[in-house]
C-alpha cells in the first residue's frame, strides 16, 4: 500500500473530445464513489458572458478558473474527487482554435498532472450545443488527447460504451488504479 493514499485524496481528470459524456461521467463516478466532482469551468463562465466563441485571452481566465475550483474541491474531499475537465483540454482546446497555447497550461500539465486519466472515447453520438464545433474531428481530437497522455506518460484508462455500459467500464478501471495505489474501494 503506498503512503501517498493516506496523505491527500486523488485527482481523477476525464478528458476526452467534446460531446464524449465527460460531464456526465464525472458526475455519475463521483455518485458511485460518493465523492465529489468538479464541474467544467469554461461551460458556466461562457454562459455567464453570454459568449459561445471563447477569445483567445480568455483561456488563461479559464484554466485559473478551472483550477480554483479544483482547489476548493480538494479541500472538502477525503479521498477523490473527480474532474470534468483538465489542462489537457485546456491545451488542445488553445492548439486547434487559436494555434498556440498558454506557458501556464503546459507548466500546469507537467508540474501538476492529475492523478489518473479517463479518456472518453468518441463511441457515443455527437450532440450539438452553442459551444461544440468539432463534430466532425473527434476521432482525430482523440488520438491528439492519447498522444499527450502518452508523451507525458501520464497513467489513463480508456472509457468506451454506452449508457450504463460505459459508467460500469468506467468504475473498472478506476477500481483497478484504486487498488493499485492502495484505496479501498
Amino acid at each position: 500500500m503506498e503512503k501517498e493514499a493516506s496523505l491527500r485524496p486523488l485527482r481523477i481528470a476525464i478528458t476526452g473530445p467534446e460531446s464524449t459524456g465527460k460531464s456526465t461521467l464525472a458526475e455519475a463516478l463521483a455518485k458511485h464513489y460518493h465523492v465529489g466532482f468538479v464541474e467544467e469551468f469554461a461551460r458556466s463562465y461562457l454562459a455567464r458572458q453570454s459568449v459561445a466563441d471563447v477569445m483567445h485571452h480568455e483561456l488563461n481566465t479559464i484554466a485559473r478558473g478551472q483550477r480554483v475550483q479544483e482547489i476548493l474541491g480538494l479541500k472538502k474531499s477525503k479521498k477523490l474527487l473527480f474532474c470534468d475537465t483538465d489542462w489537457i483540454v485546456l491545451k488542445v482546446w488553445s492548439e486547434e482554435g487559436f494555434g498556440q497555447v498558454f506557458p501556464l497550461m503546459d507548466e500546469w500539465l507537467i508540474s501538476q498532472p492529475h492523478d489518473y486519466y479517463l479518456l472518453t472515447s468518441v463511441d457515443i453520438p455527437w450532440v450539438k450545443d452553442s459551444f461544440r464545433k468539432d463534430g466532425h474531428r473527434r476521432e482525430y481530437l482523440f488520438d491528439r488527447f492519447e498522444s499527450i497522455l502518452k508523451e507525458h506518460k501520464l497513467p489513463y484508462g480508456i472509457v468506451r460504451g454506452q449508457g450504463k455500459e460505459r459508467l460500469l467500464n468506467a468504475c473498472k478501471l478506476m477500481d483497478q488504479f484504486l487498488t493499485k495505489k492502495g484505496y479501498e474501494n
